[in-house]
């Protein structure tokens, strides 16, 4: 089940959703979840280029669009010194330093930075995550941090979906069911999910409906066959599936056996 767990989060990273520079309202404070290895000194570049900074940082999926220079012309220290709890922990500091001046933002918005900031903690409590599971002392400690670390990160994530406009809402909805399944409690993933759900957020045209394949998922690797056969008989009915579903591939032969098993998704066609 270990490795079946691994594995998922493993898939729901690789999906990740970019979000496209503009459009975010109020910080949550870091507090004592910093490091003070490195320090950034608000005001003394614009908000623009911490936010720039945050994402070369954090490695967002935005990073090699939003400046070209290298990271001495933006002031940054070399990112290879840098440990990668290092540079998150940075890319968080560089993220709140642009929100405390939001009203001068120009071709970022506060809820998309809010977003970003989603993206980092999320990334900073997977790093503690994988140094938990490499350490030898097992007290606790850094478990109990990662949980708060992504505590910070859902809270950005629900911040960022209370402005952004509708074609941004649903990618950043998924990033934050991913944030959730990442931090290891599918169960509240699917409480997520189904929140999410109930704000009637939708897809852009052509794309599938990407939460309700996820809460599918997850019930396939909880073993809950029927709830999955379930969902995933949703998510056919919803629409745009068809390029997810390749003769022999692995959601394909998923399918065909829930199909066999739970006697459900009669809609879906065995090829």
């Amino acid at each position: 089940m270990k490795s079946h767990l691994l594995l998922f989060i493993l898939f729901f990273l690789l999906l990740g959703g970019a979000l496209t520079p503009r459009h975010i309202g109020k910080t949550v404070p870091a507090g004592n979840l910093l490091s003070d290895q490195v320090q950034v000194s608000p005001g003394t570049v614009s908000p623009n280029t911490h936010v720039d900074r945050g994402l070369i940082l954090s490695g967002h999926p935005l990073s090699h669009l939003v400046f070209s220079g290298g990271w001495r012309k933006l002031g940054l220290p070399n990112p290879d010194s840098l440990s990668s709890e290092a540079k998150l922990r940075l890319a968080i500091q560089e993220f709140n330093a642009a929100l405390e001046r939001k009203d001068d933002l120009q071709g970022y918005s506060d809820d998309q930075v809010h977003a970003f900031l989603g993206y980092a903690y999320t990334s900073l409590g997977t790093e503690l995550q994988r140094q938990m599971e490499k350490a030898s002392d097992k007290s606790g400690d850094l478990k109990n941090q990662s949980q708060e670390i992504f505590s910070q990160g859902f809270s950005h994530y629900r911040l960022a979906l209370i402005s952004l406009p509708a074609d941004l809402k649903y990618k950043i909805a998924i990033e934050l069911a991913q944030a959730v399944i990442t931090s290891g409690d599918l169960n509240q993933a699917i409480k997520v999910i189904n929140d999410l759900e109930q704000q009637q957020l939708g897809p852009n045209p052509g794309s599938d409906h990407a939460l309700v394949r996820m809460k599918a998922d997850i019930y396939w690797f909880m073993a809950r066959e029927m709830d999955a056969a379930l969902a995933y008989e949703e998510w056919i009915k919803r629409g745009n599936t068809s390029n997810l579903l390749r003769p022999g591939g692995t959601l394909t032969e998923r399918l065909k056996y829930l199909k066999e098993k739970t006697g459900r998704l009669s809609d879906f066609k065995v090829k």
